[in-house]
């Protein structure tokens, strides 16, 4: 299976989160998840059991976002530890009060959202 894109993932994230109807099937590795909205309308995808569980805790469509805004908030001290040996979660960011853990995927999709909106900041 291909690994899908942090984008994707937040668009899932937001369809899980405004689903009326749920179907949500386990196989093995993989999740299959069917997506009705209040037209009765259906979206599917497949998820690795892994954004499945970020899925469900809201990683994609909130705590992305919180990352992104505590590293572009000037008060905040951001440190970052890579430990390539931790498989799914080989990414540790520390800010003041709070951390995180995520994989390289979105790792790069973080600081990719921060250098938008620090050249967003710059070009206005």
């Amino acid at each position: 299976m291909v690994k899908m894109s942090v984008e994707n993932l937040i668009k899932i994230n937001l369809l899980y989160n405004d689903a009326t109807v749920l179907q949500i099937h386990k196989y093995n590795d993989f999740v299959v998840i069917s997506f009705f909205d209040a037209l009765g309308e259906v979206d599917s995808t497949v998820l690795t059991q892994r954004e499945y569980e970020l899925l469900r805790m809201n990683f994609y469509a909130k705590t992305l976002d919180e990352i992104i805004d505590l590293a572009l908030d000037g008060d905040q001290d951001m440190k970052v530890t890579i430990t390539p040996s931790i498989q799914n979660f080989p990414v540790f960011i520390e800010f003041n009060h709070c951390e995180f853990f995520c994989d390289l995927q979105e790792y790069r999709y973080i600081l990719k959202q921060i250098n938008k909106n620090h050249n967003d900041v710059t070009c206005t």
